[in-house]
């Protein structure tokens, strides 16, 4: 899937007249639950390849906005889970994750940028993996030309796949394409190509690290929140369970969507029950 999309990302656009700007706004109290579906294929040296299949519910709830500085406090909460996995002739039903109510805290600002992370200090991976790609991409302070191209890089603690946080460096290649109507929004689309390595260890007995390359497509309301999402990418791994190096590779699809949207409403104040004047006599002549 990774080697199709690559070369229609870098497809030669010709730069159009309209321009667009990205950026992520949530009001305090706003919260979206999206649905997830995935596909991983993970391969192991000397091992049957693995295949799941995940069907996940999230949830995010802005709890504050420092309209100042321009940043928002975000709950990350899994609240559904079930998995389909096949290996060699064994097949499991999994309805269950490791992960499932696990609340982890974002601070970021309206272009996607991590300022702080909290999460459970207990070590544990998630089903994704340590380097499942997070939703929200980078952004650019600079409004774009549609089928205009821009090269962002940073480095992001992916505190939503694991406890300690995996760290992901990455070079990303981002390009504007024309709005689009989605789930009904009129949404943004941001497109994006990245390449980058990422490193996790439980300080113990686990630690892998990974090249990634990516592929993904955004769609962000005009309002500032994602509405749907595609993921692609591969990863090389290296792991050490305690002793040799085990190499492999794993390849991953996820799809986001918005299911719902509830945000609060910001109503007047009442002025009271309406007072009835008593009706005029008419003067007699």
């Amino acid at each position: 899937m990774l080697a199709l999309l690559v070369p229609f990302a870098w497809t030669q656009w010709a730069l159009g007249t309209d321009s667009t700007c990205f950026a992520y706004r949530f009001r305090a109290g706003d919260t979206l639950l999206y649905r997830i579906e995935a596909q991983d294929s993970i391969v192991l040296q000397n091992r049957p390849p693995l295949v799941r299949h995940r069907y996940e519910t999230l949830r995010l709830v802005c709890d504050s906005v420092d309209s100042a500085a321009g940043r928002f406090w975000l709950r990350l909460t899994p609240v559904e889970f079930l998995a389909r996995e096949r290996q060699d002739t064994l097949e499991a039903l999994r309805p269950h994750s490791p992960c499932l109510q696990r609340t982890v805290v974002l601070c970021m600002d309206s272009l996607g940028g991590r300022h702080s992370v909290q999460a459970p200090a207990e070590p544990l991976v998630c089903p994704g993996g340590a380097f499942q790609l997070p939703l929200m991409a980078p952004l650019e302070p600079e409004c774009k030309r549609i089928y205009e191209s821009w090269l962002v890089q940073d480095t992001v603690e992916l505190v939503e796949n694991a406890s300690p946080a995996p760290v992901l460096v990455r070079t990303v290649l981002a390009r504007a394409f024309p709005e689009q109507d989605t789930l009904g929004y009129r949404c943004r689309v941001l497109q994006f190509v990245a390449t980058g390595s990422a490193f996790y260890s439980d300080g113990a007995r686990l630690s892998s690290q990974a090249i990634v390359n990516s592929f993904a497509r955004l769609h962000i309301a005009e309002e500032g929140f994602p509405v749907a999402g595609f993921i692609t990418h591969e990863l090389k791994l290296q792991l050490w369970l305690g002793g040799e190096p085990l190499p492999g590779v794993h390849y991953c699809n996820v799809f986001y969507r918005l299911a719902e949207r509830r945000t609060p409403q910001v109503t007047a104040p009442s002025s009271g029950p309406e007072l009835k004047r008593p009706a005029r006599r008419p003067r007699r002549r």
